[in-house]
């Protein structure tokens, strides 16, 4: 027979420690910081990427990785890295391709609606500075860069000039209801269902889904019927990430 007095007195001990360690992991998130940001924004941001991965190579979605305002690099850098962690073989789905001014956010007319956050030539970074956080992925994984204002680099010339024929993967992270805008409509033609679609502002309008980047969805769905966004997963602190369904 099992000794219950000493199961009991396991017990007890298992949950001390259990205790100890939750006010321990307590103290960390709620006490030191910048630690619940970087777990709520950074960690989840990252982590969210790498499960877009994994979605991918899941369902066998093949195309370019496509990034919209990469400012000094590291969501790009990190975009990389989760994709070779997942892709372990080497057979990357695509080309990762960086879209960004490199003079940070153009002068828009909602900044005076009294509801965009956001200023002109905000988040300017030099393109160096952006090829210095890739290091040395620029020799070893293939990249493009489009550097330029979106109202004159995202046309169907550049399209054809970048061969682009799918898009796996597309981070939307312009901001701006504008620029956004400018961006679904170039990504368009080259959507595929299974196409994973993040907006990393889709909150950041006082969590208003009327202005930003999740206004211009909502104009760009209703817009294209033959285009339908499934929710996927919330990720960092205001994005939102979605798969694509056509047809």
């Amino acid at each position: 027979m099992p000794d219950n007095g000493r199961m009991s007195g396991q017990r007890r001990s298992t949950d001390g420690w259990k205790r100890r360690a939750i006010d321990l992991v307590d103290a960390l998130l709620l006490r030191l910081p910048f630690v619940s940001e970087l777990l709520n924004h950074g960690v989840s941001k990252s982590l969210g990427i790498l499960a877009g991965f994994h979605l991918l190579r899941s369902n066998r979605i093949t195309g370019d990785y496509l990034e919209f305002g990469v400012f000094r690099g590291e969501t790009f850098r990190n975009a990389i890295r989760a994709a070779q962690r997942v892709f372990r073989d080497g057979a990357l789905p695509g080309r990762f391709v960086a879209f960004d001014s490199f003079a940070g956010l153009p002068a828009v007319a909602s900044m005076g609606d009294g509801v965009n956050p956001y200023a002109a030539g905000e988040f300017a970074a030099a393109r160096e500075e952006f090829e210095a956080t890739l290091g040395s992925l620029r020799t070893r994984v293939p990249i493009e860069v489009v550097a330029g204002w979106f109202d004159a680099t995202l046309t169907p010339q550049t399209a054809a000039r970048l061969a682009l024929r799918r898009a796996a993967f597309v981070n939307i992270d312009c901001d701006l209801y504008e620029s956004t805008v400018a961006v679904l409509a170039f990504i368009t033609p080259l959507l595929q269902t299974g196409t994973i679609l993040y907006f990393d502002d889709w909150y950041s309008y006082g969590g208003s889904v009327a202005q930003g980047e999740a206004r211009a969805a909502r104009e760009w769905l209703e817009r294209s019927p033959g285009i339908q966004l499934v929710e996927y997963r919330n990720v960092g602190l205001t994005g939102k990430m979605f798969v694509v369904n056509l047809g």
